[in-house]
């Protein structure tokens, strides 16, 4: 009898364990499919939650957060942000005359009173397109009458 009611026991306690992973695993499944149905664009115009890229239809601009580009602070990947204008220059900071580390020091940064300040060349200004992903959303600009 004891037996039986250890192997009772035990098999309630595999069903718990079971019922609460099964539970777990929709749960997680439900929220990706959420994210997933409620990240893509409407027909209206681009949806995001507030601190995820987007991509604006209308103009097909894709649109930053700066957690976004804060997430970017890395020789592995580093973006920078100037005049409100997101740029990867992952591949660019060996290339930089400065040296890479003024870089790193901005990495996942608004650099654009550094960029100014620094007194860069119309040279400098002109690289910047090659290396140019996308704006910074209008609720992360400095000026946000832009």
């Amino acid at each position: 009898m004891v037996t039986e009611q250890k192997m009772a026991l035990k098999d309630q306690s595999k069903k718990g364990v079971m019922d609460t992973i099964s539970s777990t695993a929709s749960n997680l499944l439900n929220r990706h499919f959420y994210d997933l149905i409620w990240s893509k664009e409407s027909s209206t115009g681009p949806v995001s939650d507030i601190n995820h890229n987007i991509c604006d239809t209308s103009s097909g601009t894709t649109t930053f957060s700066m957690k976004d580009v804060s997430e970017h602070s890395v020789s592995d990947s580093c973006w920078i942000v100037i005049r409100d204008k997101v740029y990867d220059i992952t591949e660019f900071l060996s290339k930089h005359p400065g040296g890479e580390d003024i870089l790193l020091e901005h990495a996942g940064r608004d650099a654009t009173h550094t960029f100014e300040d620094t007194g860069h060349s119309d040279a400098a200004s002109n690289i910047l397109p090659q290396y140019y992903i996308g704006e910074l959303r209008q609720i992360d600009k400095i000026d946000k009458k832009k």
